[in-house]
């Protein structure tokens, strides 16, 4: 596998250009999770929920990556980005959660269409993104 200093450097011009599908792409083929630092761990869950805002199944892996990346290095800055970003994913997982409560809850008709449409829009989205993903490994 790469060095993660290396792998760090080469990185930083990903991230200022804001290609984080592509960060988390390199952190994830060339490094296994033991592996990354914690700084790698915060950007790779940074990157997660930049690319898939408001995505629970990308908050879900950002928290693990957060709390890999605190456990890792405890009394260092990464280790404290990685805690407060922990915190922070765990927030707005939450929100995303109880949105859905509450949508659930309501007596207007429209804004359940409304969810229920975004929600269905975001899944096929999200699998059609999947097959591209799938069929650009198999050109390969």
């Amino acid at each position: 596998m790469v060095s993660t200093l290396n792998l760090e450097i080469q990185l930083q011009e990903l991230f200022k250009q804001r290609e984080y599908s592509k960060v988390v792409f390199e952190i994830t083929s060339k490094t296994s999770e033991e592996e990354r630092s914690s700084n790698l761990c915060n950007l790779l869950g940074i990157c997660r929920i930049e690319s898939n805002r408001k995505d629970k199944d990308s908050l879900l892996l950002a928290l693990k990556d957060f709390k890999q990346g605190y456990l890792k290095e405890k009394n260092t800055i990464h280790a404290i980005d990685c805690l407060g970003n922990l915190i922070t994913s765990s927030v707005l997982l939450k929100d995303i959660e109880n949105i859905d409560k509450i949508i659930d809850k309501t007596s207007d008709p429209k804004l359940k269409e409304m969810w229920k449409t975004k929600k269905d829009l975001r899944e096929k989205i999200k699998q059609r993104e999947n097959g591209t993903r799938g069929l650009e490994s198999f050109r390969r």
